[in-house]
């Protein structure tokens, strides 16, 4: 099989549509369409099967998929290593994924060392929820929170932990934060996303709900302006400066860094980890909520 054959299964898979592959592909949508066609013909067996109007891959396209997946890593790998041969591997750009409370509470603080310590290296930064596929090269490094044991393991990527990011309950010194949280209002996140989960099932199950939101800046926004009370980072709300904590830590989160083997090796890469360590332990103390 070709590689633009693997290809057009994988983005297939990830997009369940042929349109939406075709964009992501560059290419129209009956192309898309004859190519899987004409690979279930030659190899006499269903790829992709439609449910509810989205394409799902059978057990033999889940076969081939996971080849594709093993050649889109190699070639991303290949890709690395050529990138990393062509350049100063001293200097250069290193492309960090990540989240704006991470920026502001550990990057930001600490850049001006970087650029002491390894002056010609460039962060890119790439903000945003979305988990990039760092095996695929989306990124040198991610630097991310996740609660403690929801780490899956990925062959070739190399995690390192930083600490632990705690969260607490804050209210606006404006509004006059009540010292009840079952008085409300909340801002909320949305479900499946919602820090302190157990904390307010306990103590504010019934309490109001003022708003929803999926992003932590948005509920510093809104927490500030004495919307409502929200479950903040600790170390986001304090610098806010007009946001009262109530009560002990509700949840922790847990810090880490993510890299692919081989781009870990790369020197550039090496420095930026390196600070990240640096700046992580910097702020424990912060971070924790101490």
């Amino acid at each position: 099989m070709t590689w633009e054959e693997l290809q057009t299964i994988l983005v297939v898979a990830r997009e369940r549509s042929y349109l939406r592959a075709a964009r992501r592909l560059g290419v129209s949508h009956t192309t898309v369409g004859r190519r899987i066609a004409a690979l279930e013909a030659r190899l006499q067996v269903p790829i992709f099967t439609r449910t509810r109007g989205e394409l799902d891959a059978t057990a033999h396209g889940r076969t081939l998929l996971e080849r594709a997946v093993d050649v889109e890593v190699a070639i991303a790998a290949a890709n690395r290593t050529a990138a990393s041969l062509a350049s100063d591997e001293e200097r250069g750009v290193v492309r960090l994924a990540t989240s704006s409370i991470l920026v502001e509470a550990i990057v930001a603080p600490h850049l001006h060392e970087l650029a002491a310590r390894a002056p010609g290296v460039v962060l890119d930064l790439v903000i945003g929820r979305r988990l990039v596929e760092l095996s695929r090269g989306e990124a040198d490094i991610a630097l991310r929170l996740r609660p403690p044991g929801a780490f899956v393991a990925e062959p070739a990527i190399v995690v390192v932990r930083l600490g632990r990011v705690a969260w607490g309950v804050y209210g606006s010194t404006k509004r006059g934060a009540p010292s009840d949280p079952a008085e409300g209002p909340w801002v909320r996140f949305g479900e499946g996303r919602e820090p302190g989960r157990a904390w307010l099932e306990r103590h504010a199950a019934q309490a109001a709900t003022c708003a929803t939101v999926d992003y932590v800046p948005a509920a510093l926004a809104l927490a500030r302006a004495g919307s409502g009370l929200a479950v903040l980072p600790h170390a986001l709300a304090r610098r806010a400066g007009d946001l009262v904590r109530l009560g002990p830590t509700v949840d922790e989160h847990v810090l880490y860094a993510a890299t692919p083997a081989d781009t870990k090796r790369i020197p550039r890469v090496a420095k930026v980890l390196a600070f990240l360590k640096n700046a992580a332990a910097r702020e424990e103390r912060a971070l924790r909520g101490d």
